[in-house]
C-alpha cells in the first residue's frame, strides 16, 4: 500500500529499559553539555509538532514535559517500545531515536525526513558502518510484522529489516556521533574526552557579511585571554587548493593524488577527499578553541553576523545562536546582541563556553 505524502509523524525517544549496565541509573537523565540526554534527543528533532517518550511506567516520569507512551510489551527491549508506541500514538509514523546517543544532531533527522517523504517506504533507517535501526522512521505499516515477530519471540530490530520494505540513508559523520553510552565507564570516557577537546564555535552569516574580519579581530582577544585558537574555514563551493604555477600545483595537475609542502616549522597538505570539521580539528590537539568560519546550518553554537545592506535578518536556527553581531536593531528573545566591533564581549562569551566545557 502506497503511503500518503502528507502522512502525520511525531518524534519518539526510547527512554531505555532497566539500565543494568549503568547500575540502574537512568541513561536518559545523564548530562551532556548541560542537558539531560533525553533533551539532547528532543533538540535533534526541530520542527516536530509532538515528541513522545517511550517509558516502562508513566508514574516514574511524572516530572517530564513530554507526553508518554507506556510499554505494552515490557522486558523485550526497543522493539517493544516502538511497537507499543506505534499502536498508541495518533500519528501514522514515528521518528525514533534512542536516549543514549546525545551527539546526534538535527542534520541527521532532517536528512531522514527528507528521504522518507520522497521514497514513501514503511521504514527509513540510518546506516553508518552498519545499520542503525534505532535511528529511523517507522510507520504503522510495520505493526503487523512487529506483532508477528514478538509472538515468535524475535525481538531484534535488525530482523524487521529483512522482511519489510525500507530505505537506508548513508551517514558520513565523526565516530562520536553514533557513540552510544551503555555503561558508567563509557559515560566517564565521554566526559573525559569532552574535557580534552577544544571548544568549537562557528562564525556564520550570508556571503560578504564580514565573517573573516570578525574572526581576524576576535582571535587576538582570545589569545590575550590565554586561549590557543585555531581556525577552520568551510567553503560551500569549490576552491583553488594551491596557488597556480607553484610546484605543488604542478604536481597536483600532473595527477598526484595529494601534495604536501613542509619546512622546519610548518606544513601544508592538499588532498582531494571528503572530510569533516571534527577530523580537521584533530590536527590541532593543542587548541583550546576552534573557530569555524561558515557552517550556518550546523548545530555548533555560533556568532551570526547580520549587517545593514547585506542581510536584514538572521538565517541560522535561533537555538544555535550564541550572539548576533550586527549594526541593526534586532528584536530577540534572550539572545545576546553585539555590535560589529564588540570583540571583547564576544571573547568573553567564548571564554565562558570554554569554562563550561571544562566543567
Amino acid at each position: 500500500m502506497e503511503m500518503e505524502k502528507c502522512m502525520t509523524i511525531a518524534g519518539l525517544i526510547l527512554m531505555g529499559g532497566k539500565n543494568r549496565r549503568m547500575g540502574g541509573e537512568k541513561k536518559a537523565f545523564l548530562i551532556d553539555e548541560g542537558r539531560p540526554f533525553y533533551q539532547c534527543m528532543a533538540d535533534a528533532m526541530p520542527g516536530m509538532k509532538k515528541i513522545y517518550l517511550s517509558v516502562e511506567d508513566k508514574s516514574r516520569y511524572s516530572q517530564l514535559e513530554y507526553p508518554m507512551l507506556e510499554d505494552l510489551y515490557p522486558g523485550i527491549g526497543p522493539m517493544g517500545g516502538i511497537l507499543s508506541s506505534l499502536k498508541q500514538c495518533e500519528e501514522e509514523a514515528l521518528l525514533v531515536l534512542p536516549c543514549d546517543m546525545p551527539r546526534l544532531s538535527c542534520r541527521f533527522t532532517e536528512r531522514l525526513m527528507e528521504v522518507w517523504e520522497r521514497e514513501k517506504m514503511p521504514a527509513c533507517i540510518y546506516v553508518d558502518k552498519r545499520p542503525q535501526p534505532l535511528i529511523g522512521i517507522y510507520s504503522k505499516e510495520c505493526v503487523p510484522l512487529m506483532e508477528q515477530m514478538v509472538g515468535e519471540g524475535n525481538y531484534r530490530m535488525s530482523s524487521i529489516l529483512d522482511q519489510i520494505d525500507h530505505v537506508k540513508v548513508g551517514a558520513q559523520a565523526d565516530e562520536t556521533v553514533f557513540f552510544n553510552v551503555n555503561t558508567k565507564e563509557e559515560y566517564r570516557k565521554m566526559r573525559a574526552e569532552d574535557h580534552g577537546r577544544p571548544v568549537m564555535i562557528a562564525v556564520s552569516g550570508v556571503k560578504n557579511s564580514g565573517k573573516t574580519t570578525f574572526m581576524e579581530n576576535l582571535i587576538p582577544r582570545l589569545t590575550e585571554m590565554g586561549l590557543k585558537t585555531a581556525a577552520i574555514k568551510h567553503d560551500g563551493h569549490t576552491f583553488t587548493p594551491d596557488v597556480p604555477g607553484t610546484d605543488s600545483d604542478r604536481h597536483r595537475k600532473a595527477g598526484a593524488i595529494g601534495t604536501a609542502v613542509f619546512s622546519e616549522n610548518q606544513f601544508m597538505v592538499v588532498k582531494k577527499e571528503k572530510v569533516t570539521e571534527m577530523k580537521l580539528a584533530e590536527l590541532f590537539p593543542e587548541a583550546d578553541v576552534i573557530l569555524l568560519e561558515g557552517m550556518k546550518d550546523s548545530d555548533y553554537p555560533k556568532f551570526e553576523l547580520v549587517r545593514k545592506g547585506n542581510s536584514e535578518t538572521g538565517v541560522c536556527r535561533r537555538e544555535t545562536i550564541l550572539a548576533y553581531v550586527t549594526d541593526l536593531e534586532m528584536e530577540t528573545e534572550e539572545i545576546t546582541v553585539l555590535g560589529l566591533n564588540d570583540y571583547e564581549k564576544a571573547a568573553e562569551l567564548v571564554y565562558r563556553c570554554y569554562l563550561e566545557q571544562k566543567g
